[in-house]
């Protein structure tokens, strides 16, 4: 079970299954493209069961995601044009800190891992002596990227779900976000990005959005959201925050018995234990959130960039981009914590 910062879920999960381990690994999967590819191919050389933490994906605690993509999937709402998707924003995570003394109880290199030689700061970190509030590390790109890859991970995996394109992914991304100045917190604030997928379907992303997904289609629309989870604390209107609604109710309405329908997964946890003891794929296995990892990059490589990059599906690449494909991936701090050295040494190319 690997709930690490995100830097660190790579090399966790890649020793976990180059191990013979079946791993459980919260989203996002890896921190980057290459590091998605690498755990993909481990995983694969291995023949483990790998669960990601898309809990979307199963019918507990929200079903709205399942019937909102199934409806898609199955053309409900005629042929789908645009995905509006509301990730939040994220804010500083306080006034930036010193640099302090490594507490005892820390592995603080450990800790970095393949992430850039810094001094320790708690609130990088963990905190020592409180449990409410998010770590800083969230907000720290040297640990993640920010929303886009926090809530991104979440909904842009139901949004190429919907679209059949759960092992594909966008043709290109054109970004523009706004990031943090401080010397200790530095993702993207305000953002708005728009993806072209097979199809001709748009994917917009954009902070001023409602947290969830709308699917447009040229005969109706769905909106799927955890509900009230994403309500204002102080609303009266709730209504307007039901997790699951539609232009029309018959779009709601069961699909037929020859419909295109998900996996059966009632709770996310117990969909891996059954796929590890009856060897069977889960709901959602590394080839699938490794694309959604992906998708999520792609548009944080344009919003860093600040134009328009072109994706190859195929290649995994930016073809002849090289600015795009070296944001693909970072080395390792130390050998020890460099992923492609441990799949050298298991033998996996």
């Amino acid at each position: 079970m690997i709930s690490v910062p995100d830097h660190a879920h790579a090399l966790a999960a890649i020793e976990a299954a180059i191990a013979g381990k079946a791993v459980y690994v919260q989203k996002p999967v890896t921190y980057s493209i290459a590091e998605a590819i690498g755990l993909r191919r481990a995983v694969e050389a291995r023949k483990i069961i790998l669960q990601t933490g898309s809990q979307q994906r199963s019918e507990r605690p929200w079903r709205s995601f399942r019937a909102a993509s199934e409806a898609v999937r199955n053309g409900r709402i005629g042929r789908l044009q645009t995905i509006q998707i509301g990730l939040g924003l994220d804010r500083p995570s306080g006034q930036p800190p010193a640099p302090m003394p490594v507490p005892p109880n820390l592995d603080y290199e450990s800790w970095l891992g393949c992430a850039p030689e810094q001094p320790y700061l708690e609130r990088h970190v963990h905190p020592q002596n409180r449990l409410d509030g998010r770590p800083g590390w969230m907000t720290t790109e040297d640990f993640g990227l920010g929303m886009i890859t926090n809530w991104g991970a979440h909904h842009l995996d139901i949004a190429q779900w919907a679209m059949a394109q759960e092992t594909g992914g966008p043709r290109s991304a054109e970004a523009r976000a706004e990031f943090m100045t401080h010397d200790a917190w530095n993702v993207h604030t305000t953002y708005h990005v728009e993806m072209e997928y097979p199809g001709d379907v748009r994917v917009i992303l954009d902070n001023r959005f409602r947290n969830g997904l709308r699917f447009e289609g040229d005969e109706g629309w769905i909106f799927c959201s955890r509900g009230e989870e994403g309500a204002p604390p102080d609303t009266t209107d709730r209504e307007l925050f039901r997790p699951l609604q539609a232009s029309e109710p018959k779009i709601l309405t069961p699909l037929p018995g020859d419909a295109i329908r998900w996996a059966p997964s009632k709770n996310h946890f117990t969909n891996w234990l059954e796929g590890v003891i009856n060897h069977r794929e889960p709901i959602a296995p590394i080839q699938q959130s490794a694309r959604t990892l992906e998708a999520c990059v792609i548009a944080w490589i344009s919003m860093k960039l600040g134009r328009k990059v072109v994706w190859n599906a195929t290649a995994e690449n930016f073809g002849d981009d090289a600015p795009a494909n070296a944001l693909c991936s970072r080395p390792g701090r130390k050998a020890g914590f460099d992923f492609a050295t441990v799949l050298k040494k298991a033998g996996i190319d």
